[in-house]
């Protein structure tokens, strides 16, 4: 078995049709989404990643593996909420960002939606200056809301992921036994060398920011 097909398999659960078929595009974009901040670290994907389901479907495993390869560039931050804090010191050098929900206030999209499209931050932190970095935020939205996510639509992934009901149990026991093996090192060269075709890159990533 390759050393990545726990994850593959997860993968495949979680794109896969409402009868459980495999579908094989929209894997290859989550896959794509996931490998683009590996490759450019110094780029940026143009779309937020929302990963819409049930919970206990898998998702959370997902997003574990990508905490221990994104490292200290991985921020789980919870709610947007926490935007609104006068101090951003938390957003510095970030490269990956979980929310465990949508924005829904406006002025919370407001902060969201300027994540997404400003080519720099302004870092707050406390006892510090005021800094400018490049902006390498990539942001990824767990949620089980099946409300709509409203005009910018647009700069949002969409994946409704498939229920637990629809995968072998015995796949999250071998994700767990995966995950104790170190699999997560081996996703993370995966992702690395996954191919990036021009339609995901013209799609989903910024032009002109240096690779």
């Amino acid at each position: 078995m390759s050393t990545v097909q726990p994850m593959l398999d997860l993968l495949e659960h979680l794109t896969s049709a409402p009868g459980g078929q495999p579908n094989p595009i929209t894997a290859s974009l989550l896959l794509s989404w996931l490998a683009h901040p590996l490759q450019h670290p110094h780029g940026k994907l143009s779309k937020a990643l929302i990963l819409r389901g049930p919970r206990g479907n898998g998702t959370a495993m997902l997003l574990d593996a990508m905490d221990l390869i994104h490292g200290a560039a991985y921020l789980p931050l919870g709610s947007a909420k926490l935007l609104d804090e006068p101090f951003n010191g938390f957003l510095s050098g970030k490269r990956l960002v979980k929310f465990d929900e949508l924005p829904t206030v406006h002025k919370h999209r407001e902060h969201i939606k300027a994540l997404m499209c400003h080519p720099t931050l302004q870092i707050n932190a406390k006892a510090q200056p005021v800094r400018t970095e490049l902006n390498r935020l990539n942001l990824v939205f767990v949620t089980t809301d099946a409300t709509p996510i409203g005009p910018d639509d647009r700069r949002y992934f969409l994946i409704d992921t498939a229920p637990p009901a629809q995968t072998r149990p015995e796949l999250y026991r071998e994700l767990i036994h995966w995950r104790g093996r170190g699999g997560a090192i081996d996703f993370g060269e995966y992702l690395r060398q996954y191919p990036l075709t021009k339609d995901f890159l013209a799609e989903h990533a910024f032009e002109g920011r240096p690779a």
